[in-house]
C-alpha cells in the first residue's frame, strides 16, 4: 500500500510539474534499508553481493571515458532496479510463504486494482490528465495513478493472467477478472493488446473455440478491407505519432515505439567507439543512460552480460516461474510475457511491479505444492 501510495504522489506531483516528485524511489531506498539492516544474516545480502561482483567486473573494463567511480554511482540506481525483487522475494519468503499470508496480499492488491479502476473510469468520462497513461492528449490511455506505463501494463498483465487462471480453474467468471479486463483495454499500451492477443490464441484453443475464432478473423480481415479508409482515418486521429512513426520510419518502428532505432544507435556505440572489452561480453557493463535498447532481454544482456545474465534468468526463473511450467495456461502465459519483454523494455528494471509479480509467482508456487 505504501508503494502505491508513493508512486501515486510521484504522478500527481510530475503531472503537476513540481520540481520534486520523487516520493517513490524514497521509499524503496528506505525499506530496502530497513529490511536489510533487520535481516543482515539473511541469503538475499550474499544473492546481492554475488550479483555486485558480476556488475563490478563489467564496469572495471568498461572503455567509456568517465571514471570507474562515477561509472558506479551512475549505475548503483539500476542495479538497485535489477536487484529489488530479491528483497521482496525473501520478504516473501519470511513472512508470506503461507497460502494464507499470500491471499491476504492478493486480496489487498486487488482491492487497490478496484479503486484503480474507479479512478480509470473517471479519468476517462472527465478526461483528467493526471490519469492518464501518457502525458501526451495524442495518445489514449488511462492508468489511473500508477506512475508509469510501463508499471501498469505488467502489473495487469500478471493481474490478468491470475484472474483468468481463476476462470478456468474454477469455470467461473469473477468481478475481477471483468475489472481486469476492461482496466487492461482502457490503459492502452501495446504491451497490454500484444499479451490478450497471444492469451486469446490459448482461449480459443483451451475452450475448442476454432470455428468463432475463424469466424472473427475473417468477419475482422473483411471489415478492414472494406473500409480500410475509414480505419485509416480513425487511427491518424486517435494515434497520429504511431502513424507519423509509421509514414516516417515503417510499421517496425511504429510498432516498437523506435526502440528498432534506438538497437541500432547503442550497438554502434559499443563497436564504433570500442566501447566494451572482452570481458565485458561476459560480465556486461554499460552506462544505463547511455547504453540500452528498452527491449528487455538485450537490455539485460547488456548490464549483465553473458554470465551475469544466465545467472540473473536462473535465479528469476526458480524463485517466480518455475512452477508455471506445471500448469498449461500458466506455461502459455510466460511464454506470452517473454514475447512481450523482449518486444518491450522496462520489466526486468521494474522495482514498482516487483510485489505484484512476488504475489501471484507465491500463489501458484503454493498451489503446486
Amino acid at each position: 500500500m505504501c508503494f502505491f501510495v508513493s508512486e501515486s504522489l510521484t504522478k500527481v506531483f510530475f503531472y503537476s510539474d513540481f520540481e520534486f516528485y520523487r516520493f517513490g524511489v524514497f521509499v524503496k531506498i528506505g525499506f530496502v534499508c530497513l529490511y536489510l539492516s533487520l535481516h543482515y544474516k539473511s541469503k538475499v545480502l550474499k544473492v546481492l553481493f554475488l550479483f555486485y561482483l558480476i556488475h563490478l567486473i563489467g564496469l572495471l573494463f568498461l572503455k567509456n571515458e568517465s571514471s570507474l567511480f562515477l561509472n558506479i554511482k551512475s549505475n548503483l540506481l539500476y542495479f538497485s532496479k535489477y536487484t529489488f525483487i530479491f528483497i521482496i522475494i525473501d520478504l516473501f519468503n519470511n513472512y508470506c510463504n503461507t497460502k494464507s499470508a499470500v491471499n491476504k496480499v492478493i486480496e489487498l492488491l486487488f482491492k487497490i486494482l478496484n479503486f484503480n479502476f474507479v479512478l480509470i473510469c473517471v479519468g476517462l468520462i472527465a478526461n483528467i490528465s493526471y490519469l492518464k497513461t501518457y502525458k501526451y492528449p495524442s495518445r489514449f490511455g488511462f492508468d489511473g495513478l500508477f506512475q508509469m506505463n510501463s508499471h501498469a501494463s505488467y502489473i495487469y498483465i500478471f493481474a490478468s493472467i491470475f484472474v483468468f487462471y481463476e476462470a478456468i480453474k474454477h469455470k467461473t467468471y469473477s468481478r475481477n477478472l471483468i475489472i481486469i479486463i476492461l482496466s487492461s483495454m482502457l490503459v492502452g499500451t501495446k504491451a497490454i493488446y500484444l499479451f490478450y492477443a497471444l492469451l486469446s490464441i490459448y482461449l480459443f484453443i483451451h475452450f475448442r473455440l476454432w470455428k468463432s475464432f475463424i469466424t472473427l478473423v475473417t468477419l475482422g480481415c473483411s471489415l478492414l478491407y472494406f473500409f480500410k479508409e475509414y480505419f485509416f482515418i480513425f487511427i491518424t486521429e486517435k494515434a497520429p505519432l504511431f502513424m507519423a512513426l509509421n509514414n516516417d520510419f515503417g510499421l517496425f518502428t511504429a510498432l516498437t515505439s523506435t526502440r528498432n532505432i534506438l538497437f541500432e544507435e547503442t550497438f554502434s556505440k559499443i563497436v564504433n567507439h570500442n566501447y566494451w572489452g572482452f570481458v565485458n561480453l561476459f560480465f556486461g557493463g554499460s552506462y544505463f543512460n547511455e547504453i540500452r535498447t528498452e527491449f528487455g532481454f538485450i537490455d539485460l544482456y547488456l548490464f549483465w552480460g553473458g554470465i551475469g545474465g544466465v545467472c540473473f534468468l536462473i535465479y528469476y526463473y526458480n524463485n517466480l516461474f518455475k512452477y508455471f511450467i506445471k500448469n498449461p495456461f500458466l506455461k502459455f502465459s510466460l511464454y506470452s510475457l517473454i514475447v512481450v519483454v523482449a518486444l518491450g523494455g522496462n520489466f526486468f528494471t521494474n522495482a514498482v511491479i516487483s510485489v505484484y509479480v512476488v504475489s501471484f509467482c507465491f500463489y501458484y508456487k503454493l498451489e503446486s505444492s
